[in-house]
């Protein structure tokens, strides 16, 4: 007798193991906005049992405070090493008073009260409260079959090392870019290959009211990763050092190498669709395999709108690339020029000459004279 699936050792034991460690992953990554969610719950009983001035702000959207926070710290770092708690502060308060008179109308708090309450929540994603230690998250391991630890910052310090007073600034962990953006644990084109194929198989059979279910969710899944892929490439633009530049090449080349045969895919369905012709359908089925075909009309026009946003990845990384190096800023006080205007010059000399310019420039640095 065959062994069951799923049994280690039986004959689906290795579709098992991947599809485990593929919720793992999943699992892995929902950690770190399952602990927002916890740091967000865990805020409100805090205003709750605090000062009575502050009491009324366990009643707003805490888990929206947390992503405004660390939106406005990647907004404020896009183009320097930090920004302060204050100057975070300074920029929800508005936002926060607005929702503060939504909710409480008739006794609003005043604005002193809300910046304590927003500097106590950007406190709380930097774990001040714990004095900075790294946040702890566990998950089970399926490839492993043990539980396993992640340590990691959400918000992480650094120091204006031209600051004598040593002014503590802060900016994101790529933990918190991967939980705002979205970075994807799914391929996209592997999902709707295979939701294309479940589609066909379901046709054959009949079953057009269960196709049309696969066919919804499959536009709505490309609406979601389009979305995530636009998000990823704001991250790009915001912190380009907190993206992974393998993952953007590998999507790129994925929409190279399989948008064709997706597409394919996809019209030799909606032709299936179109020239179904059984004998006896009722009123139901016939209706089904309308919407059914207009379905997969829709989900080429969002298949497109994918493909355009994983091939744009790549090209959004590469205009944004020179902000991995110094910035100028930095490079003002060192009468070095930009790296753009330079390399065309580097160009035109020898490889002999680069080299002797640059050992003549490593033995005496114009920033040490």
């Amino acid at each position: 007798m065959n062994n069951m699936s799923g049994i280690p050792g039986g004959a689906n034991s290795n579709k098992d193991a991947l599809r485990y460690g593929d919720i793992s992953r999943s699992c892995r990554s929902a950690g770190v906005l399952k602990l927002l969610i916890d740091l967000a719950n865990s805020a409100a009983k805090g205003y709750a049992s605090t000062a009575e001035t502050l009491r009324p702000f366990a009643q707003l959207d805490l888990l929206w405070l947390a992503l405004a926070i660390i939106d406005t710290i990647a907004e404020q770092t896009e183009l320097k090493p930090g920004t302060t708690r204050k100057a975070v502060t300074a920029a929800l308060l508005s936002a926060v008073m607005e929702q503060n008179r939504a909710i409480n109308p008739d006794s609003p708090m005043d604005s002193e009260s809300i910046e304590t309450g927003i500097g106590m929540m950007f406190d709380i994603l930097a774990n001040r409260p714990n004095r900075y230690k790294p946040f702890v998250t566990r998950h089970w391991d399926a490839n492993r079959n043990q539980m396993s630890q992640r340590q990691f910052w959400l918000v992480k310090t650094t120091y204006d090392i031209e600051d004598a007073q040593q002014s503590a600034l802060f900016e994101l962990t790529p933990h918190a870019f991967s939980t705002y953006f979205g970075l994807l644990e799914q391929d996209a084109i592997d999902l709707a290959r295979i939701n294309v194929l479940r589609m066909q198989m379901l046709v054959d059979r009949g079953a057009f009211d269960r196709a049309l279910e696969v066919a919804s969710d499959n536009n709505n899944n490309a609406r979601r990763l389009t979305s995530e892929l636009r998000t990823i490439q704001r991250q790009i633009v915001r912190n380009i050092r907190s993206v992974d530049y393998d993952r953007v090449d590998f999507l790129g080349n994925e929409a190279d190498e399989h948008s064709d045969a997706l597409q394919g895919d996809l019209e030799k369905l909606s032709h299936m669709v179109r020239n179904y012709s059984p004998d006896k359908l009722d009123p139901s089925q016939e209706e089904n395999l309308r919407l059914l075909s207009q379905k997969l009309d829709q989900q080429k026009l969002e298949t497109d709108k994918l493909f355009k946003a994983l091939i744009s990845l790549p090209e959004t990384y590469r205009d944004h690339q020179h902000k991995l190096f110094t910035s100028r800023d930095a490079l003002a006080d060192y009468s070095l020029p930009p790296l753009e205007s330079a390399a065309p010059l580097f160009a035109q000399v020898s490889v002999t000459q680069n080299a002797e310019l640059a050992d003549d420039f490593l033995a005496n640095p114009p920033f040490l004279s």
